[in-house]
């Protein structure tokens, strides 16, 4: 008899695996995956994250003439996540409260896992499935961006990795994020304060000359770190700032990036100060047209297994961000975790069946067209 989701569940969230720290679960899957008969290799993610683990790639075989779907999840959690004890509360699925549950995204993983096992058990005919597991999602999504593209064989698939059941996001912002440097003269505050140069103050006239929040309906931005000084009896020489911005559509997000490092450069000249500047790409947005083939495809498979699908913009990235800047599709499905990165994360007993009955019947629907 295939294991069920729940039993997969709560297998997982008692497998440690904080972000970088992901050995052990990697191994558990790795052999889930070859009893159930895939072929499975873990890439070199690990030596650009500096992790314990790699990727982990499966896949199973099917029909050669049906084309290859893939399936996605991240195996990583946020802290605090070691010593998980799930608790099952009625409908709910917590844990004890001193840790984080894990639902995110360890019940996309049940659901994968679940799925597989129960085709693999009947030996129902499905087109080629290529299975994904991904590291470090939640730390910048380091474990996709190292994941050589090129060496999957499906072109298309889904990343369970969203809150609500039902809810898919098939539009999510680009990010960058930026790094400001402004060098001033040090000087002894009491004695000699006029050699000095406050690199303090041209900070905070840049920070204060940055937009800030929600600048429109698709465009955000924000400063998020300050540091600088060494003591309050010299003038600081050096402070550092950092921020990001994110935006739906690439014209303004351009346009914000060039007026950033304009206004810390116009600054860095005001305040004679000398400036480092940095803004790196995160990830690109993700833009999936609401008639694409994997929206219809969930949306029917959701409304078999009773659930009413909701489209969404995210505010957010995800793994399915970094597929889509290489060329792949990817839709991001909820899999009814709540409260996530929090000790309340729950999950609901109801949400996981269904959410599993839901990919379930996406591979039917994907292998039958």
């Amino acid at each position: 008899m295939s294991k069920k989701v729940l039993d997969y569940f709560l297998e997982l969230v008692q497998i440690d695996s904080e972000s970088l720290c992901e050995g052990a679960v990697i191994a558990y899957l790795q052999g889930e995956l070859e009893r159930l008969g895939l072929e499975t290799y873990i890439d070199n993610a690990a030596e650009s994250t500096g992790g314990e683990s790699g990727n982990l790639i499966g896949w199973l075989a099917g029909d050669p003439d049906k084309e290859p779907l893939f399936l996605c999840a991240h195996v990583d959690t946020v802290i605090p996540g070691k010593g998980v004890v799930p608790v099952i509360d009625g409908n709910l699925i917590r844990s004890a409260g001193n840790t984080i549950l894990g639902a995110d995204d360890k019940s996309g993983i049940a659901m994968i896992l679940a799925v597989i096992a129960e085709y693999v058990e009947s030996g129902a005919a499905h087109a080629p499935l290529e299975i994904v597991f991904t590291v470090c999602e939640e730390i910048g999504l380091l474990g996709a961006k190292a994941l050589d593209m090129e060496k999957l064989k499906s072109k298309r698939g889904f990343a369970l990795d969203g809150n609500k059941l039902g809810e898919v996001v098939r539009v999510s912002p680009s990010l960058a994020g930026w790094k400001a440097k402004l060098i001033g003269k040090g000087a002894h505050a009491g004695i000699e304060p006029e050699k000095g140069i406050n690199s303090i103050r041209a900070a905070a006239a840049a920070v204060l000359a940055l937009p800030d929040g929600r600048i429109d309906d698709l465009t955000t931005m924000n400063t998020g770190k300050i540091n600088g000084g060494r003591a309050t009896n010299i003038v600081c020489e050096e402070t550092e700032i950092a921020g990001e911005i994110r935006s739906h559509n690439e014209m303004k997000f351009e346009a914000l990036s060039q007026r950033v490092r304009h206004i810390f450069e116009q600054t860095a000249k005001e305040y004679d100060c000398g400036l480092e500047f940095e803004l790196k790409l995160n990830f690109q947005s993700l833009q999936i047209d609401e008639d694409d083939e994997l929206v219809k495809i969930s949306e029917a498979a959701f409304r078999q297994a009773g659930v009413e699908q909701e489209l969404a913009m995210s505010g957010g990235g995800s793994d399915a961000n970094v597929f889509f800047g290489s060329g792949l599709q990817a839709i991001v499905v909820g899999t009814g975790m709540q409260k996530i990165h929090s000790t309340k994360e729950y999950i609901l007993l109801d949400d996981l069946q269904r959410g599993g009955e839901w990919l379930k019947n996406v591979v039917e629907l994907w292998s039958g067209k």
